[in-house]
């Protein structure tokens, strides 16, 4: 009996004892590319693991001779002593362990534990032979006592009850400091997982993530990038990738892209977003600025769409740091504001004109006109007067470097915003203007008359002549748009153009009458009406035929409506009840609740005397509400004295011809 359980015991010790090297070993290899922190408490494992295998190779037989001598040297009942004395020794020893299984198992994670974080950050997936080995430090517990001297007997349990109390004074002792060191390797850990932080810089891998976003062909190469280094994009790179995405989603307007492929740049597009904005922390003012200006020029392509909480957050921002914007800086961010069509708070405005009231003298010409067109643009009230004053004198120092087109613009952004300079610096301008008429486009001078019209400014005679005969020779050259607002700043500053410079005009705009849109056929038209000009029959005859194959861009609109209406009427129409009906139909409007309901007519009162004063006829009916322009205020009772104090004079007249001059 004794015989078969040594063999089975040492058996499977021996096994035990394989396993327990080669995780030793193992353990030995991965703790030599852990931390610092845990290699204290790993050599004391691998010293206490080496102690425990000697100790067990001490008590195995490795040579069956020696044991037989051994045994033959011994008597029968001192062996069956022995033996007795060492199983009860290690009954003992067990019944020990089972009643310490809270300190055998909290050593057993903590080396689980620095195993596993070892194994994380040497970038080593954790297997299960490695837990197995680490956990399975307490093999030793489990050897069973061989048939020795008792010298060996008792140097084995000396041995074993030194590691016994080591193992837990040890454990004991430095609680502090491992759970210290757990710590410091928990932190560590993290951080390695979570990636860098907001504000980490790599100049060198910054550059080279710049270096492939920029060099990329298409916006596939840019997407490789970014979800492969998207942990390491800083705000930065960001910037950089949203500005290459700019460039290279133009020519899509153009193209309209498969469905698939547009989900798939959307989809990309809102993650590029969705990172910029866990990255606002660290943008500063110029990056912001950056951010800005490729967002706008993004929804250009119309490819994604507006975020004002996004724009929000990042103006935000930019605040604290709106002092340290360059000249270039600042006309690119109220610029930008501009085509996102973005009110800052008035706060954000304030501060962005007691910061940057500095940076006004070192502004360039174009940037001033820049500045002035993009504040008109975000809808934001007029300026402080002292910023204002000192923008306005640093521009009319600048007019002899300024371009012509940027005067223009200048102009438009005053205009915008309700802002009258003094006559004096209206004056310069103008006068810089005229020297610079033959410089400037048809856009640039239909710009600068609508600019003072809007301003009220009314220039000088031979002002008007310069641009008259200047955009006389560019009349072939304006578009729609330029030839509506042309006519519109005559009408306003009620101009009396020469019959050379009207027939030019008729003649160009007849010919690009089917480019017009129907605002640009209200306008115009109106225009023409409040001057009292009528057209040609030809222009007349294609406006009218494309009022009625615009006509359903009247729906609601009663400005443009009355624009129309009063073109029309102005223009001596035939059937012009016909064209009411038609014009109020197609908006939605209903002229009259009309009383006879088979002919939906109003029939008009005849007004009663010796001499009926009706232009239609006894017998028309006219539509409208002011059919007749009576009523019971004032206007009808003055219109009826006008009507008594004609026929007064007429009782002069002689006979029926005066009658019938008078009609």
């Amino acid at each position: 009996w004794h015989t078969r359980r040594r063999s089975s015991s040492s058996s499977s010790s021996s096994n035990a004892h394989t396993d327990g090297l080669t995780d030793a070993v193992n353990g030995r290899s991965t703790s030599s590319s852990s931390s610092s922190s845990s290699k204290g408490q790993l050599d004391w494992n691998v010293q206490y693991a080496a102690a425990a295998i000697l100790d067990a190779f001490g008590s195995m037989d490795l040579l069956p001779s020696s044991s037989a001598s051994n045994s033959s040297s011994r008597s029968a009942s001192a062996q069956a002593t022995a033996e007795e004395a060492d199983l009860q020794q290690h009954d003992q020893h067990k019944h020990e362990q089972l009643q310490q299984p809270q300190a055998s198992e909290a050593v057993a994670s903590y080396s689980i534990k620095f195993d596993i974080m070892d194994r994380q950050q040497s970038h080593v997936s954790v297997s299960t032979r490695g837990r197995a080995g680490t956990s399975s430090s307490s093999w030793w517990l489990d050897i069973p006592v061989s048939s020795h001297s008792s010298s060996s007997n008792i140097q084995r349990e000396t041995s074993y009850s030194q590691g016994q109390s080591l193992r837990y004074e040890s454990s004991e002792a430095s609680a502090a400091v491992r759970s210290a060191a757990a710590a410091a390797a928990d932190a560590d850990l993290a951080s390695l997982l979570q990636g860098p932080a907001a504000n980490f810089r790599d100049p060198r891998f910054e550059m080279a993530i710049s270096r492939w976003v920029k060099e990329a062909p298409d916006w596939f190469k840019v997407r490789t990038v970014f979800e492969r280094f998207s942990w390491r994009f800083n705000i930065v790179n960001l910037s950089c990738t949203l500005q290459k995405l700019t460039t290279l989603l133009q020519p899509l307007t153009v193209k309209r892209p498969l469905r698939a492929e547009q989900k798939a740049l959307r989809q990309f597009l809102r993650e590029v977003l969705k990172a910029v904005g866990e990255m606002m922390p660290s943008v500063d003012a110029g990056t912001g600025v950056a951010l800005l200006l490729s967002y706008s020029r993004l929804l250009q392509t119309r490819q994604v769409r507006t975020n004002p909480q996004l724009v929000d957050s990042l103006l935000e921002h930019m605040r604290p740091q709106l002092g340290s914007l360059q000249p270039q800086q600042l006309a690119g961010c109220v610029w930008a504001l501009k085509g996102l069509q973005h009110t800052p708070s008035d706060d954000w405005m304030d501060e962005l004109y007691a910061q940057s009231e500095g940076l006004i003298s070192r502004l360039r010409p174009d940037e001033i006109a820049v500045v002035l067109r993009g504040l008109a643009g975000i809808q934001a009230g007029p300026p402080k007067a002292s910023w204002l004053a000192t923008v306005l004198a640093h521009a009319e120092g600048q007019l002899e470097q300024m371009e012509p087109k940027h005067m223009a613009i200048m102009l438009m952004g005053l205009a915008y915003m309700q802002v009258t300079p003094s006559r004096s610096w209206t004056d310069t301008v103008m006068a810089a203007c005229r020297s610079r008429f033959n410089q400037m486009g048809p856009q640039a001078l239909s710009n600068v008359l609508w600019a003072l019209a809007k301003m009220g400014c009314l220039p000088d005679r031979p002002w008007l002549n310069s641009y008259f005969n200047t955009t006389l020779r560019l009349l072939n050259s304006m578009n729609a748009t330029e030839l509506s607002v042309d006519m519109w700043s005559v009408n306003k500053l009620m101009l009396e153009p020469n019959d050379e410079w009207l027939d030019e005009y008729f003649d160009e705009s007849e010919a690009k009458l089917s480019k017009f849109t129907l605002q640009h056929l209200a306008l115009c038209g109106y225009s023409l009406a409040k001057l009292g000009l009528r057209p040609p029959q030809t222009w007349l005859r294609r406006y009218c035929t494309l009022l009625l194959r615009l006509k359903g861009g009247l729906w609601k609109n009663k400005k443009l409506l009355t624009q129309v209406l009063v073109a029309l009427d102005s223009f001596k129409v035939p059937r012009m009840d016909m064209w009411r009906r038609e014009l109020y139909s197609a908006a939605g409007y209903k002229l009259w609740k009309y009383p006879n309901w088979r002919q939906r007519v109003k029939v008009a009162p005849t007004p009663t005397g010796p001499y009926s004063m009706w232009p239609y006829g006894s017998s028309r009916r006219r539509f409208g509400r002011r059919g007749l322009g009576l009523s019971r205020t004032g206007s009808g009772a003055r219109v009826s004295w006008c009507i008594l104090y004609v026929y007064h004079d007429l009782d002069s007249c002689h006979g029926i011809g005066g009658r019938h001059r008078l009609s």
